[in-house]
């Protein structure tokens, strides 16, 4: 197939069903409040979920994006208590600044492990927003007919994306889906074989 950009920005665009959304789309509406995050994305990110609710159109996250989504609740909640955690960190790591995350997360594994109610509920509220959690069981046969590693590296090469992005990409082949919803530029390098949705400007 040949694929297309669409521009999201342009109005009363109609997106295709099914669709797969990206990790980045997720993340900048479940982190709004997070500074990390472009104003002008959470903006779109919260249009973008609200037409969800309004339509009661469903988006797919394939098993690698949900992943990414859970790996950044990870990183906002070790970031937030970062700073009330210093003394541990210079005492055991012997300097003091210069911490990331990493490092608190690497010493105190039981942050997380108290955050297992606000975890359960990012994942409660995706499914209300009309999210659908793609099981690795759901998965069907790469269509190629390639072992996962040949795959993985063709999709690499083919695209010149990182293994993240390009295994996001097979996911949704294999449940036979071919339009994705992005803020990632990366992404429209596969526009010969996928409907590339995104925000151009």
């Amino acid at each position: 197939m040949t694929g297309r950009v669409v521009d999201l920005i342009t109005p009363n665009i109609l997106l295709p069903s099914p669709f797969v959304v990206d990790s980045n789309v997720v993340i900048a509406r479940m982190l709004a409040s997070h500074q990390s995050q472009l104003p002008h994305n959470i903006a779109r990110a919260a249009a973008f979920f609200d037409s969800l609710q309004t339509t009661g159109q469903q988006a797919l996250l394939t098993p690698t994006a949900y992943s990414e989504v859970i790996h950044a609740a990870i990183k906002a909640i070790y970031q937030r208590a970062r700073a009330s955690h210093r003394s541990e960190l210079t005492a055991h790591y012997g300097r003091h600044g210069g911490f990331s995350w990493l490092d608190l997360h690497k010493l105190d594994p039981t942050i997380l492990q108290a955050q297992a109610d606000v975890l359960e509920e990012w994942r409660r509220q995706l499914v209300a927003a009309n999210i659908a959690l793609v099981d690795r069981s759901d998965l069907g046969p790469i269509p190629s007919g390639q072992r996962y590693d040949r795959e993985l590296l063709d999709l690499v090469v083919r695209y010149g994306l990182d293994t993240s992005d390009a295994t996001i990409l097979m996911e949704a082949t294999r449940i036979g889906v071919h339009s994705l919803v992005s803020f990632d530029r990366d992404m429209r390098r596969a526009v010969a074989n996928f409907d590339i949705y995104t925000w151009l400007s």
